[in-house]
């Protein structure tokens, strides 16, 4: 069951419903169509706070943009749209007075962008306790406020998401695993997965990754140039992608970055969207994204756990969730991941350290 509630207030007429949360998307989305006459007493208006829940768990919080009167002969319909309450964030640019940024929590540099814009009623969950805010540029006059806050969270290893609630939320990728699984099988009467939509694609990976990092001595002007080179044997040897890194690292460090973006690209080689009836994954809890959970494809070769990259809900002539599915460790930026350097190395580096290698 899907509930809609404008400003607090139930709203029954709606027909069609979509829902769309990602973590690759920061700012959720939805829309809706309702056969109210569109008048001067229509009930929604733009700016309307939208709460909308799924089984009685709310899902999403957001506001009115768009609305979208349309007649023909036999019926008037109106189209809603909108956004989470996140999206000020997403749409907005600072003034550049962000000053003195460094060693300062990632929360509270967020904190200050959000009152910046005036956002105010938007909180900021940090899931992952304090991160410092490392050497940062503070030239960030007209900049993008969520681009300049992504960029830096990137660096400290973390995502920035909109929960439920509308607020801010700040993650590591993959942290909760589900106890169901997710299963495909023909003539198998336990399968809960409708229909797939599954591709492999290798377009975006490369046998050799060379990583290139410049260093200019500040008295001499000499340039000392540091190479890291990784391998993916499963590509064709005839592709190469080169990477020059904004930080200075040494050979190690690009070696570490070259197998982490080896890694990252062999992770999102796979997509793999399906549907599932209902809601919740065992009648009574609903999905969330950054969950992982056990995919079961027989039809395709496919037994892995796999990442909840996006929901969409979906309510039509029947209610259902299209669930897009990613490799495990595609949003793990870790270490952990790169087996080739070794635990000696692994070891030398602390976690505070690791976005440096990456970005």
């Amino acid at each position: 069951m899907l509930t809609i509630f404008i400003n607090g207030i139930q709203y029954l007429g709606f027909i069609d419903f979509r829902c769309y949360r990602s973590i690759k998307d920061f700012c959720g989305a939805f829309s809706f169509i309702t056969s109210t006459e569109y008048s001067k007493d229509f009930p929604i208006k733009k700016g309307d706070r939208v709460v909308i829940k799924a089984n009685n768990t709310k899902i999403f919080t957001g506001y009115v943009e768009k609305i979208t009167p349309s007649t023909d002969a036999t019926k008037n319909e109106v189209e809603i749209e909108g956004r989470s309450i996140t999206c000020d964030l997403v749409d907005s640019t600072l003034t550049g007075t962000l000053n003195n940024t460094r060693n300062i929590d990632l929360k509270v540099l967020i904190e200050r962008v959000l009152k910046e814009i005036g956002a105010t009623d938007i909180k900021v969950i940090s899931k992952v306790g304090i991160l410092k805010v490392a050497s940062f540029d503070d030239d960030n006059i007209a900049e993008n406020c969520f681009s300049y806050l992504e960029k830096i969270a990137k660096k400290m290893n973390v995502l920035l998401t909109t929960n439920a609630d509308g607020n801010i939320e700040i993650v590591r990728a993959g942290k909760n695993k589900l106890p169901n699984i997710l299963l495909s099988q023909v003539g198998n009467i336990e399968s809960n997965i409708l229909n797939i939509n599954y591709e492999d694609n290798d377009a975006n990976r490369f046998y050799k990754y060379v990583v290139i990092s410049e260093e200019e001595d500040e008295y001499t002007g000499q340039k000392t140039k540091n190479i890291g080179i990784s391998f993916d044997t499963q590509i064709r040897k005839s592709r190469q992608l080169v990477i020059l890194t904004d930080n200075v690292l040494n050979k190690k460090e690009c070696k570490a970055r070259g197998d982490w973006e080896n890694n990252y690209r062999k992770a999102m080689s796979f997509n793999y969207t399906c549907e599932l009836a209902g809601f919740t994954y065992n009648g009574k809890d609903i999905f969330e994204v950054n969950d992982i959970i056990n995919l079961q494809d027989f039809n395709n070769n496919i037994k892995s756990d796999v990442l909840i990259e996006s929901i969409e809900y979906i309510v039509s002539d029947k209610a259902y969730i299209k669930l897009t599915l990613k490799d495990s460790n595609a949003y793990t930026l870790t270490i952990n991941n790169i087996k080739i350097l070794g635990k000696k190395y692994a070891k030398e580096i602390k976690q505070n350290d690791i976005p440096r290698l990456y970005f």
